[in-house]
């Protein structure tokens, strides 16, 4: 008999960051890669003019069409998220940096779920 694994409240994490040869760029996908074109995903996350902030919220979704769909993997459970809407909360933050070939770094950090209720995973955060 197989052991049924405990629902996932976040099916992806992911980092983008602004480089300032390439533009936006997706540094990190866990736990594994989406499938989804990684020049759209860091172009969500990180939008124009954000550096112009400390700091910003973004949401958008995945799975919405074919040019955004989660590509699903062999994993066992990893097909959970194959087909349904998945909401992504990003919080991207920009800190000044002299040193910085354009005066600051730019990242973003992202979770990707299926719960509807994902405002709960957003949090106070203060630059």
């Amino acid at each position: 008999m197989a052991t049924s694994r405990p629902p996932q409240h976040v099916s992806f994490v992911l980092v983008a960051e602004f480089d300032i040869d390439k533009g936006a760029v997706i540094a990190q996908q866990y736990p594994r890669p989406t499938g989804t074109d990684e020049q759209l995903l860091a172009e969500s996350m990180l939008p124009d003019g954000v550096h112009l902030l400390a700091q910003d919220w973004t949401i958008f979704f995945l799975n919405q069409s074919a040019e955004n769909a989660i590509i699903p993997s062999n994993e066992e459970g990893a097909d959970v998220e194959a087909g349904k809407l998945m909401y992504v909360l990003s919080l991207v933050r920009t800190k000044r940096d002299d040193s910085a070939r354009r005066g600051a770094v730019v990242k973003a950090l992202a979770i990707c779920t299926c719960l509807p209720y994902f405002q709960i995973f957003k949090v106070n955060v203060n630059p």
